[in-house]
């Protein structure tokens, strides 16, 4: 079997953990808007990577555009978040409302947490998180959304190595090739 790493990410928290895969498993990487078809067919697994924003992953268009190519695939789905609180409720809603239906059953799911660096973010997404931390009733809560954080560490990528490493022998890194990067 052989695997390759497909992701997107809007500030580099999930280009980040798609490195670290990549280190690990000898796999490569390609950006989401490099993939085609034929890409997918020479693939039998991978780990795709998205960063999501207010409740939608940046892939969710990806997924259905490339849904009938990817539903044969075994699928590693890490989905990187700033927010820190979220819980099995909320991964299930963002799972039904951006994965297709028949992507499901071949997918393995991992929400790891990101990174939230205020410098870092556009304009847009300043003003949003200020609103947002404006509506929070607790201080705490307002003083925490507003605070940097990098939480993207190789040790929230142990569960995810773990499944990967359970795939028919030889899957990780077997037959790879590092021409698409």
């Amino acid at each position: 079997m052989n695997g390759a790493i497909i992701y997107e990410s809007r500030y580099g928290a999930t280009l980040r953990y798609a490195e670290m895969l990549s280190a690990a498993l000898d796999l490569p990487i390609i950006r989401a808007g490099q993939v085609n078809p034929a890409i997918i067919s020479r693939f039998d697994y991978f780990l795709i990577g998205s960063s999501i924003y207010i409740g939608k992953l940046l892939l969710k268009k990806f997924l259905a555009k490339y849904a009938d190519n990817l539903k044969s695939k075994k699928i590693f789905l890490f989905i990187v978040s700033a927010d820190m609180e979220s819980d099995a409720n909320s991964h299930n809603k963002i799972i039904a409302e951006n994965v297709p239906s028949c992507l499901i059953p071949s997918t393995d799911f991992f929400f790891l947490k990101g990174k939230m660096i205020y410098h870092e973010l556009s304009w847009k997404d300043k003003l949003m998180l200020r609103m947002g931390a404006m509506m929070q009733k607790s201080p705490d809560k307002k003083r925490s959304m507003l605070t940097d954080f990098n939480e993207v560490k190789k040790m929230n990528l142990d569960e995810l190595l773990s499944r990967i490493s359970q795939l028919p022998e030889g899957a990780p890194g077997k037959g790879g090739s590092k021409e698409y990067v």
